[in-house]
């Protein structure tokens, strides 16, 4: 809630307050860890998201039955979103395709959505606009705007995706993204 609230600093004492407990679970830290990565990619620490991002992949590697779970696959969302901010636009379209690929048997609507969403914003940076179309036409389908969480995600990164060809239609989004936000 602070993150959204944009209360990093407290988000952060907290976020580290679970990975510094030795009494949290393992599946606790986990989200400790997929938050915090958020949190440094929204505040452009981007070294801190990776290592973070790269921790969870460790525990999930370790432990298969971790591999489906909510945190990990939300982190792969966060890995592909860190690549983007570096200009990375085909490793995180690859990494994307490769999540889609293992959470197939995972009924997560709103993680499918924004799955898609976030392949649109990196198919469109590749030039790749129908692809890029027909992903967003699949977040919309799977509910992503009836979810109250991800409404602003999906208008910003619709507005991202379609600044690409349409500047004016692109900013009018982001610009209705920040008015939810």
């Amino acid at each position: 809630l602070d993150m959204l609230r944009g209360r990093f600093d407290r988000a952060h004492k907290l976020f580290h307050r679970v990975l510094d407990s030795t009494q949290a679970s393992a599946l606790s830290v986990l989200g400790a860890l997929e938050g915090f990565a958020r949190l440094c990619l929204t505040t452009d620490d981007l070294d801190q998201c990776e290592k973070a991002v790269g921790r969870i992949q460790e525990e999930a590697n370790k432990n298969s039955a971790l591999r489906s779970s909510y945190p990990v696959r939300w982190a792969g969302i966060t890995m592909a979103r860190l690549l983007m901010s570096r200009g990375d636009f085909q490793a995180a379209v690859k990494r994307l395709t490769e999540l889609e690929h293992h959470s197939r048997c995972v009924r997560d609507f709103p993680f499918s959505a924004l799955l898609n969403l976030t392949s649109a914003t990196a198919l469109s940076h590749l030039n790749e606009p129908t692809e890029a179309a027909n992903r967003l036409f699949a977040a919309h389908t799977l509910g992503i705007t009836s979810t109250r969480d991800l409404q602003a995600q999906y208008y910003y990164g619709a507005g991202l995706t379609v600044a690409q060809h349409e500047d004016g239609l692109g900013r009018q989004m982001t610009d209705r993204a920040l008015r939810v936000w």
